[in-house]
């Protein structure tokens, strides 16, 4: 059964009993290590329930070898027998070389456990960092994509702006007058009665702006309504996508307009011109209302209705 041991909880396991850490106490006596061992409280490593006992093991017999070595040679060399008897500065000697033999066994059997798992932490981190990193490359080629994407739609927002296609009839019922807006080379899905005129000729976009702008102000003090045929607006947004960045019908609207509309419905008055805010990405900035993420208009017919 496998599971994760927690390292800092490995090297302190012998009960508090030792002041200093395993992984501490093996850097400060082996020779030659690369880098010192400094496991953190947030370092694990993978590991089977014998492995964690039989580490947990080697670092109680690591732990206990080192700290009586060193006790027994503190003790001879403050013991007055070893300070003020003959022979006492060849005891402490021995003493000591003893306590370096002892120490030397401890860190050669303790080594194979130190190093099996640094070898496993620094794998794991070593995955980790490369984990991180492919992930960061997939964001950042997402993230280039999508920019990629937008500049193209972008240019193509005025390609299809630049299509002569358009056209509108305007109704007129009850005193309430209402301009309804298809597309030639699309057939609509409804046609408005109470024809008062239409358009003799398609239009681009920027002459449709001007056009129902126009209409508008024939309509004052009154208000004039704004429809769109749906199949025209579901055309545009197809014609707009790009990649897997969907077409939206309002957005392009906003982007080819030299007006701010808040929608695509409500026709703007004198006071919508701010050609100083102009954004860098279009010529209008509508706020659109009603609209779906795939540039769907409302069903039906014709569509944006603005309360007509």
């Amino acid at each position: 059964m496998s599971g994760r041991v927690v390292l800092r909880e490995l090297v302190c396991q012998v009960g508090g009993s030792f002041g200093e850490p395993a992984d501490a106490m093996f850097s400060r006596l082996a020779e030659d290590l690369p880098e010192r061992i400094d496991w953190s409280h947030t370092d694990s490593v993978a590991a089977t329930r014998e492995e964690h006992g039989a580490w947990l093991l080697a670092t109680r017999r690591f732990q206990e070898t080192v700290t009586v070595a060193e006790r027994e040679r503190a003790a001879a060399q403050t013991s007055p027998r070893n300070r003020f008897l003959p022979g006492g500065t060849r005891r402490r000697a021995e003493a000591a070389e003893r306590c370096r033999t002892e120490l030397r066994a401890a860190v050669r059997a303790y080594q194979p456990v130190i190093a099996e798992i640094e070898r496993r932490r620094l794998a794991e981190r070593a995955e980790r960092r490369r984990r991180q990193e492919e992930l960061a490359g997939r964001w950042r080629e997402r993230a280039e994509r999508e920019q990629r994407q937008r500049r193209e739609q972008a240019q193509l927002h005025l390609t299809v702006a630049a299509q002569a296609v358009w056209g509108w009839t305007l109704t007129e019922r009850g005193g309430e007058r209402t301009v309804w807006v298809h597309r030639y080379d699309v057939p609509p899905a409804a046609r408005p009665g109470d024809a008062v005129r239409s358009s003799r000729e398609p239009l681009t976009a920027a002459a449709l702006e001007r056009k129902l702008k126009a209409l508008a102000k024939e309509a004052r003090p009154g208000r004039l309504g704004c429809r769109w045929d749906e199949r025209a607006t579901m055309r545009v947004a197809r014609e707009c996508a790009v990649g897997d960045l969907a077409g939206n019908f309002a957005l392009w609207w906003a982007a080819v307009t030299h007006s701010y509309w808040d929608s695509p419905s409500e026709i703007p008055d004198r006071r919508s011109e701010r050609p100083s805010r102009i954004p860098p990405t279009g010529r209008g900035a509508s706020r659109p209302s009603g609209q779906g993420a795939g540039g769907a208009p409302y069903g039906g017919g014709f569509s944006f209705g603005g309360g007509f």
